[in-house]
């Protein structure tokens, strides 16, 4: 039941993420929604698995753990930085925009990116460990939320194999943070920070209306 829930929670919220986004053009309107059924998802995940909850901001200051030998903190500096530079090339480079409006849609894109990461780490994250904790190790857990959440990401932004391969080593150090951690705290933060650039540059081009 654990394997089920921990595998298929995370692709029921993945095919409802694209079919809301297919149905939408509203950003706002899509946040929203989507947020609603990440609560639905976290409900079911939280009733399944009672004993403990991963659904708590956690110790932010506790040491990393992980395989790349950085804080949370360096970690997401850095990524935001390779984010940054490969959401431009895919989205921005050649595009004719109006940069005036830049420090605005930067402004929007702050609640936009916070409710769009907390969505995602809901699904991707919380939902995934939540359910499988106590009946797999923790390379297996952190290993399959980044997978389930990197692979979608073929379709999304930044998207194609480099989408697939910065989402899958984002997944893999967050799920890695909710253990160091005990709470989403880190997992949120690293991933909202990411999602501010992608989402100004998308709102910048016109891919994405408000």
């Amino acid at each position: 039941m654990a394997w089920l829930l921990g595998i298929g929670l995370p692709i029921v919220g993945a095919l409802f993420l694209f079919a809301v986004g297919n149905r939408t053009k509203s950003f706002v309107r899509y946040q929203l929604i989507t947020l609603l059924g990440a609560l639905a998802i976290s409900a079911v995940a939280l009733v399944t698995s009672p004993n403990s909850s991963l659904y708590k901001l956690g110790d932010l200051n506790a040491p990393a753990d992980n395989f790349i030998g950085a804080s949370y903190g360096a970690f997401t500096l850095i990524a935001f930085a390779i984010t940054t530079l490969v959401v431009y090339l895919q989205i921005l480079r050649g595009k004719e925009v109006d940069k005036s409006i830049l420090i605005r849609f930067a402004l929007i894109a702050l609640p936009l990116s916070a409710m769009n990461a907390l969505t995602e780490e809901l699904i991707f994250r919380a939902a995934i460990m939540q359910s499988m904790i106590h009946v797999a190790g923790p390379v297996i857990v952190v290993i399959l939320s980044g997978l389930l959440f990197g692979i979608p990401h073929y379709f999304g932004n930044p998207g194609k194999l480099p989408g697939v391969v910065m989402a899958t080593f984002l997944g893999v150090i967050a799920a890695q943070s909710i253990f160091d951690t005990g709470g989403l705290g880190w997992a949120w933060i690293m991933h909202f920070v990411q999602d501010v650039p992608i989402i100004t540059m998308l709102l910048l081009t016109g891919a994405k209306k408000l």
